[in-house]
């Protein structure tokens, strides 16, 4: 056939088909190569993928072993007055490294949790709205008692279905936020309104 097609054996309508038809058989074995060269390359972003997971979880729970063994002396030295009355700048100083390390290692639980997960969060969870805050004030008490400042907030019955630990994460970074760049003695002010479909959450603090 390709004799015949060099030495014009073929009618010229037949010519111009097998020539198309080489061009496309060429595309095609072009194609077929860049696709398996796609299915190694999305193999190997996989494992990749994997590794990192292996290495975050490896890396979350070395640092709770830290965590656990500064935590748990610190509450022995919270429970010794005399102890405090000498030595309170230094276990002031422990709690915040204990706090910071608490926050570092929760950030990268929540980022593996969402950066695993596909598409919007499972609404699997029966939220309270006024729980969340009220958990998350408690939780930041120490920055807030620190920095006297004055939390001002409407409250609210809302009760609805969401993913917990996505929707608290939201809501105590918001207000550590917050927290920590309101000057000390300031005001942050909390206004939540809820609407049919979802709820808005305004601060509004008073940092530089």
């Amino acid at each position: 056939y390709l004799d015949r097609l060099r030495d014009g054996g073929f009618p010229e309508d037949s010519q111009e088909f097998l020539v198309a038809m080489t061009n496309q058989l060429g595309l095609f074995l072009k194609n077929s190569y860049f696709v398996d060269d796609l299915k190694k390359s999305v193999k190997k972003l996989k494992n990749l993928d994997s590794l990192k997971d292996s290495f975050i979880q490896l890396m979350i729970h070395e640092l709770k072993t830290p965590l656990t063994l500064l935590s748990f002396p610190l509450q022995l030295l919270e429970k010794d007055d005399e102890f405090l009355a000498k030595h309170q700048k230094i276990v002031s100083s422990m709690k915040k490294g204990e706090g910071r390390l608490k926050s570092f290692i929760e950030d990268i639980s929540f980022f593996l949790l969402v950066t695993n997960h596909q598409g919007p969060p499972p609404l699997k969870d029966r939220c309270n709205l006024e729980e969340f805050f009220k958990r998350a004030l408690n939780d930041l008490s120490e920055i807030i008692q620190e920095k006297n400042l004055v939390i001002e907030r409407n409250q609210v019955s809302l009760v609805f279905q969401s993913h917990a630990e996505w929707t608290y994460f939201v809501v105590y970074r918001v207000l550590e936020n917050a927290c920590k760049f309101s000057d000390p003695n300031g005001k942050i002010k909390l206004d939540i309104q809820v609407y049919p479909d979802h709820f808005q959450l305004e601060v509004i603090d008073e940092g530089q």
